[in-house]
C-alpha cells in the first residue's frame, strides 16, 4: 500500500529567472510564483496517490494545475470523497502537526503539477517567508470556512442545496456575464459522494436545474461538464444574504 510519490511523478524541472532575479518554475502560477519558492515541481498521472491514508505524513504537496481528490475509507470499507482540490491548494498539512500519519488519502483525477515541500523545508519556510506564511494562513482559514459551511450543509441543507454549494464551489471562471463558471470534469458519482446522497438524486437534480435555467449540461455540451449561469449564483447569493 505503500506510495513513494518519486516513484509515481517523475521530476520533469523547468525553471525561469524574471526581471527581479527570482527563479520560478516554468508555467507555474499562483503562490510559488508569487514568493518566488525554488522547488522543482513534478506532473503525476491520473490515477496515482500522493499519499494514502495511514501512511507517515512527512511532506506538504502544493496543486499548480490539474485536480486532486480527498477521500477517505471507513472501517466498514467504505470511500467517502472529503474534498475536491485544485490549482493553488494544499494538501498533507497535517505533517506540520502531532499527527503522524495521513487521515485521508489524495488521488489525482486530473493530469496534475505538484510541488513536494518536505516537512523541515515547509516548516523553514513558514519560519522565514512572511509572504509565504500570510498565503498558507489564508488558505487554511478560507478551507476551514469551506469545511464548516459544508458540514452546516450537511446538518441542515437539504440535497438540493449542498448540490447548488458544490456546484459553485467546483466551478472554474467563466468567459461571460451569462456562464459565471465551468465544471469540466463533472461526473455524477462523484457529485454524489461529496455531498452525500445518491447518483439518480444527483441526475435527477441536475436535470431539474438545466430546466430552470441555472445550468448547462447535457446535450449541446461537451461530455462531463456543466457551465453554472449566473442564475444559480444568484439564487445562492439572495439564499446566503
Amino acid at each position: 500500500m505503500g506510495s513513494s510519490f518519486s516513484r509515481f511523478a517523475p521530476w520533469r524541472q523547468g525553471r525561469r529567472t524574471d526581471d527581479t532575479g527570482c527563479t520560478k518554475q516554468t508555467g507555474s502560477v499562483g503562490l510559488l510564483t508569487t514568493v518566488c519558492i525554488q522547488l522543482p515541481t513534478a506532473t503525476v498521472q491520473k490515477g496515482h496517490f500522493l499519499f494514502r491514508q495511514g501512511e507517515l505524513s512527512d511532506a506538504v504537496f502544493y496543486i499548480t494545475s490539474g485536480l486532486v481528490h480527498r477521500a477517505v475509507i471507513a472501517e466498514n470499507g467504505n470511500e467517502r470523497l472529503v474534498s475536491i482540490l485544485g490549482p493553488d491548494d494544499f494538501c498533507g498539512e497535517e505533517c506540520l502537526t502531532a499527527q503522524p500519519r495521513h487521515s485521508t488519502s489524495a488521488i489525482v483525477v486530473e493530469e496534475a503539477r505538484i510541488v513536494r515541500i518536505e516537512k523541515a523545508t515547509m516548516l523553514r519556510l513558514l519560519r522565514d517567508s512572511s509572504a509565504f506564511s500570510d498565503v498558507f494562513t489564508a488558505f487554511l482559514l478560507s478551507r476551514n470556512l469551506k469545511t464548516e459551511g459544508a458540514l452546516i450543509d450537511q446538518l441542515t441543507g437539504s440535497v438540493e442545496q449542498r448540490l447548488r454549494h458544490a456546484l459553485l464551489a467546483l466551478a472554474k471562471t467563466g468567459e461571460s456575464d451569462r456562464c459565471c463558471g465551468i465544471i469540466h470534469i463533472a461526473k455524477q458519482e462523484m457529485l454524489a459522494a461529496l455531498i452525500g446522497t445518491t447518483r439518480p438524486r444527483i441526475n435527477h437534480l441536475l436535470n431539474k436545474f438545466r430546466k430552470l435555467g441555472l445550468i448547462e449540461y447535457g446535450e449541446g455540451v461537451p461530455s462531463g461538464e456543466i457551465r453554472i449561469l449566473s442564475g444559480l449564483h444568484q439564487m445562492d447569493e439572495r439564499k446566503r444574504s
